[in-house]
């Protein structure tokens, strides 16, 4: 088994309450609108939002044998990201001479 991380660094609920969100169920439910049970289902609950919600989302699917200790690591890498500025650099080519020797 593998893992699966998700950051969400920014959430504004728009006013409302926002929590974690989890359900790993087979039983029916009517209002779901998929195959009406919950395998897994997880994310955010949004609880009498007023407004716009909005989060920003960034997941990783990690291979096998990846242990759960790895997510801190991931969310840290998102807070504090690795930044590179690249340079340009030219190079000065002299000509070189190579002697030839022929062979009657």
């Amino acid at each position: 088994p593998g893992g699966w991380v998700t950051v969400l660094p920014v959430v504004d609920g728009g006013g409302g309450t926002v929590s974690n969100y989890y359900k790993d169920d087979g039983t029916i439910t009517p209002s779901d609108t998929g195959d009406g049970a919950s395998y897994g289902d997880a994310g955010l609950f949004f609880d009498a939002p007023g407004g716009v919600i909005a989060f920003e989302n960034i997941s990783y699917i990690l291979p096998p044998a990846t242990f759960a200790s790895m997510g801190q690591a991931f969310a840290d890498r998102v807070a504090q990201p690795l930044v590179v500025t690249a340079v340009a650099e030219s190079f000065v080519f002299e000509t070189a001479y190579v002697p030839m020797v022929g062979r009657p």
